[in-house]
């Protein structure tokens, strides 16, 4: 892989200042442009082909627009255009492959993909395909979400229940573990642990006064239990409602 100079950032409209502030502070040489709905059609057009013509660019685009606009950001003066990477910040955005922005942005050209997310996307099976299929363009698990859910999704599922059997979970262990060796190559994560070990190691090291940042832990579970008894009243109102057949 050569050099990448041109760099398309897709991030939720609020993120987009915070975006534009850091790369002021770490690459203030490279320069940058936006995309997004608060700047005219023809002007934004015309900031996205200066970013393309220029030696090294970054532009930041908003998912909004992106939603319309991926056939703009696939081509260069009518010409086909790839862009060397793309990243999407808060990519759970996308982990619903059904809706228009999805589609969007997984029909963009780029080589490279870049994938960020804070928030936790295995409540459901599928969202956790979808963000990986964006991510590798449908090359590490190999199969469509159809054939994902029925080979993968269906049986994990199954195996978790309480009623599954030893056969069945089983079978959803060892699927979750081919899920994983198939894509942890392709994942960085930090853990919370991860972050209190770096504190405490920051900690330690000779000629540091200041404690790194660190996760607070939760105090233990304490469960309460309130018993509300009713009144003669409402008992007497809760009865009658008993005896009244339907």
């Amino acid at each position: 892989m050569g050099e990448a100079r041109h760099f398309l950032i897709i991030v939720p409209t609020s993120l987009i200042p915070n975006w534009e502030e850091e790369l002021r502070k770490w690459v203030p040489n490279v320069a940058q442009y936006r995309f997004s709905g608060d700047i005219a059609k023809k002007a934004r057009e015309r900031q996205l082909y200066q970013a393309q013509a220029s030696r090294s660019a970054v532009v930041i685009a908003s998912y909004g627009v992106c939603r319309t606009s991926a056939d703009v950001l696939n081509t260069k003066n009518g010409r086909h255009w790839t862009w060397p990477y793309m990243i999407l910040d808060e990519a759970h955005n996308i982990k619903n492959s059904s809706r228009k922005s999805s589609k969007a942005i997984h029909g963009i050209n780029s080589s490279h993909r870049l994938l960020l997310t804070g928030t936790p996307v295995m409540n459901k099976l599928v969202d956790f395909y979808n963000l990986m299929d964006v991510m590798s363009k449908g090359t590490i698990l190999d199969m469509n979400q159809v054939g994902f859910k029925m080979n993968y999704q269906k049986p994990i599922e199954t195996g978790r229940k309480k009623c599954a059997s030893s056969y069945e979970v089983h079978k959803a262990n060892m699927l979750s573990r081919v899920i994983r060796d198939k894509t942890e190559f392709w994942i960085l994560r930090r853990t919370k642990d991860e972050v209190n070990v770096k504190a405490a190691n920051d900690a330690r090291a000779p000629g540091t006064s200041k404690k790194g940042p660190s996760f607070p832990e939760l105090p233990p579970k304490n469960d309460f239990v309130l018993w509300c008894r009713m009144t003669h009243k409402q008992l007497k109102i809760y009865n009658g409602k008993k005896s009244i057949t339907f």
